[in-house]
């Protein structure tokens, strides 16, 4: 966002449509590194890694309805 602002003021803004992943750093899985334990710190690196290579999907078709 900073610098989208920065390119508008100085009329280098070129727009268009951006589209923020993992793998570009537009997003990405947080938690407290403070109080995490280092096994979820190295599943959660795990995930991230299968979402950015596509094992993992993140299309919410790909994945079945829990019934209730």
């Amino acid at each position: 966002m900073k610098a989208a602002i920065l390119a508008a003021a100085s009329s280098k803004f070129k727009g268009g449509s951006y589209h923020g992943t993992l793998a570009n750093g537009g997003t990405l899985l947080e938690l407290n590194t403070s109080t995490a334990s280092a096994s979820l710190k190295t599943t959660l690196a795990t995930i991230t890694r299968g979402i950015e290579s596509g094992k993992i999907s993140v299309q919410p078709s790909a994945y079945p309805a829990t019934p209730k």
